[in-house]
């Protein structure tokens, strides 16, 4: 038996590469151990594999982790694969691939697929047969499709009708005009070193060339496939990434440290909560570090109007990470970036581990929030369903480099998808 983790960040060790990581599972010499991870990483649909194999999880996007961690569990040549959640983080194209590869595994190598999922997409398509858990008991199972099924208990029924409650949403915003933040031939590359070698590098060029401008109360979306760029561009313009080329200007009307502007909110919201910190405590940090002049009682009763804002009781104030659904974790992400009142939110992939239903509640706190803060949105994400419908204006990414601005309903990007075989 073997797993295939939700979140390959936290399964992954940082300080080795991923190929050194796969090949621990190997036994044999090491080039005769490499060959072995080179050929599985080929097989997990992985491009430029030798590049990989000497590449650090931080260098890598999640996407391709997740596929490094497949390639992990497949080296041990299990019976039984335990997949949990293996598609949250995988444009439609990459998923429609990995689903192929799941279906020929089990047929050639007679392996046994778990798979834990809220896609109903990839039950529909995949699985032989499924069972329904809802506060931790089985309330229905069964074999064939769940959509078209008959007489369905109402929690069951309220999840499936939200599956394409998404896709019908427009947000009621007016878009200004008045320019944020505007890059111009910003690029970036990771440097790596060739093994056992002190000084020659080989750079990986992530981007290059971007020229884009973030306007007041917009939401822009950036799209792309996996190892396309989305995540550096976002964390550049999010602020955690400083040493680019080219240059980002900033229009805000006041004099704030670029924090006060701009809060990045990370694709995994549990790996960005303190675990052993409650919720109150999260947020009131932020807030000491951001309004140092507010005393106590203002500083109390801006935590319980941020939480209040997102949906949220001032009883969340007392409980931990363990102690919260994807939803809620959610939300107190949004809590703790609001709380600095920033003009812009940049959102790396913060939907795509949650459930239709939970996104379709998500999307309408967004778009109320949008409105009371008077915000602009950046939201990476790779499910176009979502990111076409909820966004005014989109960038597509490819190898690095933007191949398309405009609106969903343009008939180049139309092309642009049928050309590159991107699939809903």
């Amino acid at each position: 038996m073997a797993s295939m983790p939700q979140n390959p960040l936290l399964a992954l060790n940082p300080t080795m590469t991923c190929g050194s990581q796969v090949a621990e599972v190997i036994t044999g010499r090491r080039k005769e151990k490499k060959a072995i991870v080179l050929d599985l990483f080929e097989k997990v649909y992985l491009t430029k594999p030798e590049k990989l194999y000497y590449a650090y999880p931080n260098q890598v996007s999640l996407g391709q982790l997740q596929r490094v961690s497949l390639a992990m569990a497949l080296a041990a040549k299990p019976q039984l694969l335990l997949v949990d959640e293996p598609f949250s983080s995988l444009d439609a194209t990459n998923a429609y691939l990995l689903s192929s590869l799941f279906r020929d595994l089990s047929r050639q190598q007679k392996i046994t697929f778990l798979m834990i999922t809220h896609d109903l997409k990839v039950t529909e398509t995949l699985a032989d047969c499924w069972i329904w858990m809802e506060n931790g008991a089985i309330l229905l199972e069964g074999s064939g499709s769940i959509i078209q099924m008959q007489d369905l208990p109402i929690e069951i029924g309220q999840v499936v009708r939200s599956a394409s409650l998404v896709n019908d949403h427009k947000p009621k915003l007016n878009p200004g005009t008045e320019a944020l933040l505007s890059l111009s031939n910003v690029g970036y590359r990771y440097e790596r070193r060739k093994r056992l070698s002190i000084r020659k590098k080989e750079p990986s060029r992530a981007i290059s060339g971007i020229n884009l401008t973030i306007y007041r109360h917009h939401v822009l979306g950036l799209v792309g496939q996996s190892g396309s760029g989305k995540s550096t561009l976002a964390k550049i313009i999010g602020g955690l990434i400083i040493d680019f080329e080219g240059q980002l200007k900033r229009h805000f009307v006041e004099n704030r440290p670029y924090f006060k502007h701009v809060q990045y909110i990370m694709q995994d919201p549990a790996s960005s909560l303190p675990p052993l910190r409650s919720v109150g405590d999260i947020i009131l940090d932020t807030i000491a570090a951001y309004f140092t002049e507010i005393g106590k009682r203002d500083r109390l009763l801006l935590l319980q109007k941020v939480l209040k804002d997102v949906g949220l009781s001032d009883d969340y104030r007392s409980k931990f990470r363990y102690q919260l659904s994807g939803g809620e974790k959610q939300r107190i992400i949004l809590a703790r970036a609001l709380v600095v009142r920033p003009e812009i939110l940049v959102l790396d992939e913060s939907l795509s581990a949650l459930d239709r239903y939970m996104q379709f509640e998500i999307l309408h706190l967004l778009e109320d929030l949008m409105n009371n803060y008077k915000l602009s949105i950046v939201l990476v994400s790779h499910d176009l369903d979502l990111v076409e419908n909820f966004c005014q204006t989109l960038i597509y990414l490819e190898e690095g480099r933007i191949r398309f601005v405009g609106k969903s309903n343009d008939p180049a990007f139309q092309t642009l998808k049928e050309s590159k075989n991107i699939l809903h």
